[in-house]
């Protein structure tokens, strides 16, 4: 059986999961327009919209007692592993077909590297999340 928390003991700090969140929104503003299925901005409002949904609803630190924003905080995740997944199949799809989608080895480089760093912070707030 787990010890009870102190009384007053609050949780975690919130900026570390917000700034790995907008990480996710900046990295996904380098991608080349043709691998994304809408324009960039769309996945950037839609982020903050969910990084406000959560601070208002649980402002300072997190304190993880409501359902609800368990919810939320998993479909954001979820949003972010689903677009990130959905971008590397397209440039798998694109390489393998030889499509002319990305016309330099640099866009590719780049792309490669965001979809990369991207997941490395998809899965670091799976971990955050879950633990």
């Amino acid at each position: 059986m787990a010890a009870a928390e102190p009384s007053g003991v609050r949780g975690e700090r919130r900026w570390p999961m917000a700034l790995a969140v907008l990480a996710a929104g900046v990295l996904h503003a380098f991608l080349p327009e043709a691998l994304t299925w809408l324009p960039n901005w769309v996945y950037q409002v839609v982020l903050v919209v969910f990084l406000l949904v959560l601070i208002i609803g649980d402002p300072g630190r997190i304190d993880r007692q409501s359902a609800a924003l368990r919810v939320v905080t998993g479909v954001m995740i979820g949003a972010i592993t689903f677009v990130n997944a959905g971008v590397a199949i397209r440039l798998v799809v694109d390489i393998v077909d030889d499509a002319t989608i990305l016309t330099s080895a640099a866009e590719l480089l780049v792309a490669g590297g965001v979809i990369w760093a991207t997941n490395v912070i998809a899965f670091a707030l799976w971990f955050w999340d879950l633990d």
